[in-house]
């Protein structure tokens, strides 16, 4: 069984948002604007006890990516270099952005108990770099971040415009013997500087350093909507803090002081980020209008099946505001959560979580939430059995929802909502991109962002 922290480890759900293309913003075939996804090769992997049947879908590798509008028209690929460490990233219909490798990241190892050879992904793979590349198709990447001096960039974010590349400026170390997963799981590690790179020109700086990590660049990595400002977890002495840094300058500041009315004490740290193994780290998102911040840590009861194959987990929500007053707290949600997105106006959070513990559709199912401004429910978009949703994204202009799904056939699918009217249509699948169904390989599509209409 794998939890939602480490898929979402290899895939970073953290935000851009994307400023809204004038009037036009939602006009246009499909609703407007374009989806941008990627493909992604996961391996089942048998579990459990003998003889219960239980099998695991870990994420393996990222693929190529691609773009299409909503309502299934204007297809096109998007090839990528090397072997790709991170989800693509894009600001704007320039460019876009990833992380990748020359070498092979799939680490094999075994034959382990009923699972046979284990493959797993080496996150140390060498020679890591920041590529960037035209959004409208063709051959041709930069290279925009080495790795230098025995640092390498362990993940990426990419700010409104494409004016900063942001990423955990890792240092190489050697893991402990014995161990599988390094640094890009513990957030006490101290692993990482911030690095921040224009481009365009080249122009570095850093910040953070000796007080960061890739797990906390996970945990929360968002962008102010005007391109100014990356929000981020600190790890300062004994605890954490919640910061911005300003990317002109890279100069850091608190959110005590970046907030006045915000109150420090209204987030329990012992709680989101507990000592101890196996634990499930937090994920933050700050409102596209800075008046929220909606806070969710998922929590494992390994001791508690739903099925013989899945734990029992449920997750609590937190929604601070930033102008002062307590957090609503919200506890024993039911399931672990995959992503969750503020509307473009902030007056709406979309979670998306899965029902109980592990990957595999055969024991899961999900479902896609939407609340107010305060965590208050409002509808459910999507509730379906036998499902593994992993991110949604707002259209440009509010009206619409999408998100990435597959089931027990193993085919991936992007699909949109109209959310006010409740109706879903399919965008995409992958049979339909001519990928045939491998059940040891199979490989699913993830929705990474939705662009507005081009200027």
């Amino acid at each position: 069984m794998i939890g939602r922290r480490l898929f979402a480890t290899f895939l970073l759900v953290a935000g851009v948002a994307f400023p809204a293309s004038g009037p036009a913003a939602g006009a246009g075939r499909g609703g407007g604007g374009t989806l941008l996804y990627q493909r992604v090769r996961h391996v089942v992997t048998a579990g459990g006890s003998p003889g219960s049947g239980c099998r695991s879908v870990t994420v393996l590798e990222l693929l190529d990516a691609g773009t299409i509008r909503p309502d299934g028209t204007g297809r096109t690929r998007l090839a990528l270099e090397d072997h790709v460490m991170s989800r693509v990233r894009t600001g704007g219909w320039d460019r876009f952005f990833y992380v990748a490798t020359p070498a092979d990241p799939v680490r094999r190892f075994g034959p382990v108990g009923r699972s046979g050879v284990v493959e797993t992904v080496n996150w140390e793979a060498p020679s890591q770099s920041v590529r960037g590349a035209s959004l409208s198709g063709g051959k041709g990447t930069a290279v925009v971040v080495r790795e230098t001096g025995g640092r390498f960039p362990g993940d990426l974010q990419v700010s409104p415009g494409n004016g900063h590349v942001v990423c955990p400026w890792t240092r190489r170390m050697t893991p402990p013997k014995g161990q599988v997963y390094f640094g890009r799981f513990d957030p006490f590690s101290d692993e990482a500087a911030l690095l921040i790179a224009d481009p365009v020109t080249g122009a570095r700086r850093t910040a953070l350093d000796g007080e960061y990590s890739r797990a906390l660049f996970e945990s929360f990595a968002d962008l102010s909507t005007d391109g100014r400002w990356f929000y981020t977890v600190a790890h300062c002495g004994r605890g954490f803090e919640l910061v911005g840094v300003e990317l002109a300058t890279g100069r850091v500041r608190t959110f005590p002081e970046l907030f006045p009315r915000f109150d420090p004490g209204s987030l329990p740290w012992n709680e989101l980020y507990p000592k101890g193994r196996g634990v499930a780290w937090p994920t933050f998102r700050i409102s596209p209008d800075r008046t929220r911040l909606a806070v969710t840590r998922d929590v494992y009861d390994h001791s508690c099946n739903v099925t013989t194959c899945s734990c029992v987990v449920h997750h609590t929500l937190w929604i601070v505001s930033l102008d002062g007053g307590p957090a609503r707290v919200e506890r024993g949600r039911v399931g672990y959560v995959t992503d969750l997105r503020w509307s473009p106006d902030g007056s709406r959070l979309a979670v998306a979580s899965v029902d109980s513990g592990g990957c595999n559709p055969e024991y899961v199912g999900s479902r896609i939430e939407l609340l107010d401004r305060n965590g208050r429910p409002m509808r459910t978009v999507l509730r379906k059995a036998h499902t593994k949703v992993t991110s949604v994204r707002w259209s440009p202009d509010g009206r619409r929802l999408g998100w990435d799904r597959y089931g027990t056939d193993l085919v991936g699918r992007l699909e949109v909502a109209d959310v006010a009217s409740g109706a879903v249509r399919e965008v995409v699948n992958t049979r339909e991109l001519g990928i045939p169904v491998d059940r040891k390989h199979p490989v699913t599509l993830l929705l990474c962002a939705w662009l507005p209409e081009r200027r």
